[in-house]
């Protein structure tokens, strides 16, 4: 699911292929355009989830779609194009980021549904080119494009209509929460909590089981406790070592994922253990990198602050330095991914990056600045094959098996290989 799993941490622990010494010899295998005409294309600004040999994204042109991640099934010519193993419609631009666990795929879309398909491709499917109908579909009050996290059987996901829904892997309501104003932040659930952003500057704490707080019928609950940063909150949190990171306008924002250190008063408040200044709003969500956490933001910059909270960290409230930093050239949008010591994610000018996760190979200088060991395009636009795109990734990528998976303005899925 995206950012890997349910706290987003953005790493995937199995991958052990790419490293700092071959990370710079990924090459785009194959492309997936997103529809077979022009008119029917969509730009993607989900980001991919890859199963087995499946990678699972959504479109611009309201598409569910699945590919073969292998660039075999469906593919043919070179450079190599890829149609879909099978597609499913929505009826809003999918923006979501798919979820599959138990044998579903799981997405939202601008059509203020929440869906559910079969990720075999066979259940309601059926034709030539494959087509796959939902096998249920759970419409909340506004549009959906943040990304579900599903746990215990229980899908949790935001809505623009400004609610956080819970909703049974079978499709059954099971209670929402208030979240005043819109949101595109993507929950993250760990130790029992659900934890979401909102455009309202807030950070809210759910009961994952939807009984503290909790009442009425249809059941609503209220947060175990919240944090005012003060700037809207878009990307998802990332919950590690018992605390939770988001993304501001104002940079990261660090609090006890608890409830309990910083937090006082009826409902709870809490203030933040540290924080660390990106100069520019974070789009993006944070991703943990051993001792580190990155962070991408608007001011071209990819930032590594101390997971502790201790080192370039000082005076009160606690304000944190960078320990390193990369520079890409355009402002970023996209989430990293993290494996084996490498970094990768994409950039508004077209192209994918990798660097050390470390902050070690290719880096130097005071302040510790790192260069790209990938530099790689991810980004073939012409308005004439894809009207609705433009040059920019805003998709982030998912590592898997060696392989780097992104989405792009140029109305396609770009999958890189090592040679």
């Amino acid at each position: 699911m995206f950012r890997f799993g349910p706290d987003r941490n953005g790493r995937n622990p199995s991958d052990t292929i790419l490293n700092v010494g071959n990370v710079g010899n990924l090459r785009q295998r194959w492309t997936g355009p997103t529809g077979s005409t022009p008119a029917t294309r969509g730009a993607v600004l989900s980001s991919p989830a890859v199963v087995g040999n499946r990678v699972y994204v959504g479109s611009e042109n309201g598409k569910l779609l699945v590919y073969d991640a292998a660039g075999v099934q469906g593919c043919s010519g070179t450079p190599r194009r890829c149609q879909p193993v099978w597609t499913a419609a929505t009826g809003g631009p999918v923006e979501s980021s798919p979820a599959v666990v138990g044998g579903r795929v799981y997405v939202g879309s601008g059509d203020k549904s929440l869906y559910a398909f079969d990720a075999a491709g066979v259940q309601g499917c059926s034709g030539t080119p494959r087509v796959c109908t939902p096998v249920w579909k759970f419409t909340t009050s506004g549009a959906i494009s943040s990304s579900p996290v599903v746990v215990g059987g229980v899908v949790y996901v935001s809505s623009q209509g400004g609610f956080l829904v819970a909703v049974s892997t079978s499709g059954k309501y099971l209670w929402r929460a208030t979240l005043t104003i819109a949101s595109q932040s993507s929950p993250a659930v760990a130790n029992g909590l659900v934890y979401v952003g909102s455009n309202n500057g807030y950070l809210y704490a759910f009961d994952a089981a939807g009984v503290q707080g909790c009442s009425g019928s249809p059941r609503t609950c209220l947060p175990r406790w919240i944090a005012d940063t003060g700037y809207p909150i878009a990307g998802a949190p990332l919950v590690t070592q018992g605390r939770v990171w988001v993304g501001t306008d104002s940079g990261v924002w660090v609090f006890d994922a608890a409830g309990l250190l910083g937090c006082t008063g009826t409902p709870k408040l809490c203030f933040p253990l540290w924080s660390g200044s990106t100069l520019a709003r974070i789009d993006g969500s944070p991703a943990r990198a051993g001792s580190t956490v990155l962070v991408p933001s608007a001011d071209g910059f990819l930032y590594a602050f101390d997971v502790n909270g201790r080192t370039g960290c000082g005076g009160i409230p606690v304000q944190c330095l960078p320990v390193w930093r990369a520079f890409l050239n355009q402002p970023i949008s996209s989430s990293p991914a993290v494996a084996n010591g490498v970094v990768v994610l994409g950039g508004k000018d077209g192209y994918l990056y990798g660097f050390s996760a470390g902050g070690t190979t290719a880096c130097g200088g005071t302040p510790r600045m790192c260069t790209p060991l990938l530099l790689q395009r991810a980004n073939s636009w012409d308005a004439s094959a894809c009207p609705t795109g433009n040059g920019a990734v805003s998709s982030s990528p998912a590592i898997s098996n060696g392989r780097v998976f992104i989405g792009s303005g140029d109305c396609e899925l770009h999958a890189f290989t090592l040679p």
